[in-house]
């Protein structure tokens, strides 16, 4: 259902997305008192940028 991660690389390239994401979301908070859709994107891809990042004996359960 789900495929193996793919390494830190595509983590880093998450976690800054995610860091782009919150910033604009703050400021389309401030100045443009807009809607949330920067927050849910910017925490979707620090979700994934987190589990893209995971040690090799953390990616499969039941490999140890």
């Amino acid at each position: 259902m789900f495929r193996k991660p793919d390494g830190r690389r595509k983590g880093l390239i998450f976690l800054s997305l995610s860091s782009i994401c919150l910033i604009a979301w703050v400021y389309t908070g401030i100045v443009l008192n807009s809607s949330h859709f920067f927050l849910f994107t910017g925490l979707a891809f620090g979700f994934s940028g987190f589990a893209e990042s995971l040690p090799l004996e953390r990616r499969e359960p039941g490999s140890a």
